[in-house]
């Protein structure tokens, strides 16, 4: 086993994190092209990562390793937000990047992060955008995605910085004290029997929440939570309302 601390760039369109050094370990979260982590340790073809951006930890294969070398500074220094769904540039003669949006790509006139403004009307229409998006545990992307993992990608596009996971991200905010009273781009975040918060979602406008279950999707909300009319039941019970915006 091997000891080092040393910065890693993510060179392709996405990368899975998993919970540990092995290729069935559950997938936990996803880099997405351009993010930075820091390598913490390397042991049999594996490396534990932190990310830069919300601080995650988990295990990347080896094979998918870069380095952050001078050459790609910019993700560091100089880089924008990708707000198309996907795009392909070329970093290096002869090679094609697909890049998804919550990307980062450089930016040749600007210092610092460059993303949409915070706005409503921002939030709403990154939300859309990945309507009828798949689920996928631990996914961050249009070709999958979990429910705080939509919330985040939603948020970093506009230019707020969301925590990975839900609960995580019920920590953030400002509790709006009562469901009548929620704004679009507020978010609702659910619990278990347990009591623990397992689900967020975006609230579009009074009584409809857009989310990701199943896939990403529009329902209805109320005091008790989500209700959703193709199974005639609630399926997520409402435990907190928080303002970001």
């Amino acid at each position: 086993m091997t000891n080092q601390i040393n910065e890693g760039i993510c060179l392709l369109s996405c990368i899975p994190i998993r919970r540990e050094p092995n290729s069935t370990a559950e997938m936990v979260s996803q880099l997405l092209f351009g993010e930075i982590y820091m390598i913490e340790e390397v042991k049999e073809g594996w490396a534990k990562i932190i990310c830069e951006y919300d601080g995650y930890e988990g295990w990347i294969s080896k094979n998918q390793v870069s380095y952050l070398t001078e050459e790609y500074f910019w993700a560091k220094y100089q880089f924008r937000v990708q707000t198309e769904f996907l795009k392909p540039i070329e970093i290096a003669p002869d090679k094609v990047i697909q890049v998804l949006m919550g990307s980062h790509v450089k930016m040749t006139d600007k210092n610092g992060m460059i993303c949409l403004r915070p706005t409503t009307q921002n939030v709403m229409a990154a939300a859309h955008t990945f309507l009828n998006s798949p689920y996928l545990w631990g996914g961050r992307s249009l070709f999958g995605l979990d429910c705080s993992g939509f919330t985040q990608i939603v948020y970093k596009i506009c230019g707020i910085k969301l925590m990975r996971d839900a609960y995580q991200q019920a920590t953030q905010g400002k509790v709006v004290d009562f469901i009548e009273t929620v704004q679009p781009g507020d978010l609702a975040f659910f619990d278990n029997a347990e009591g623990q918060i397992t689900h967020v979602g975006i609230i579009i406008e009074p009584g409809k929440i857009i989310h990701a279950h199943g896939c990403v999707r529009i329902d209805s909300i109320d005091q008790q939570g989500i209700y959703n009319k193709e199974q005639g039941k609630y399926t997520h019970k409402l435990r907190i309302v928080k303002r970001l915006m």
